[in-house]
């Protein structure tokens, strides 16, 4: 496996990168898992279409234990966050 590279402009030495979500379906649901399951990251937000999962944890929306993070149906509220990265995967 090649080691990811450490982006300069943004990373600070232990502090894991911190990402949001735009759309967590199947494949958005998926980079959730791994960010979750890797130090490097820090899931932070998640954008959702379905107003039933607003609210919701989002580990619970993909599969996975709950993060403390709640999926929101707002976009400004995804933009308002204090992110390195949004990842964006729409449906």
């Amino acid at each position: 496996m090649t080691p990811r590279p450490t982006p300069t402009d943004t990373a600070t030495p232990g502090r894991p990168l911190r990402i949001a979500v735009w759309g967590a379906g199947e494949v958005g649901g998926a980079v959730i898992r791994a960010a979750v399951a890797d130090p490097g990251f820090e899931v932070v937000g998640a954008l959702v279409r379905n107003p039933q999962k607003n609210g919701r944890d989002v580990g619970e929306l993909v599969r996975i234990a709950p993060i403390g993070v709640r999926a929101t149906t707002d976009r400004d509220e995804i933009k308002s966050l204090d992110v390195d990265c949004v990842v964006v995967s729409p449906a």
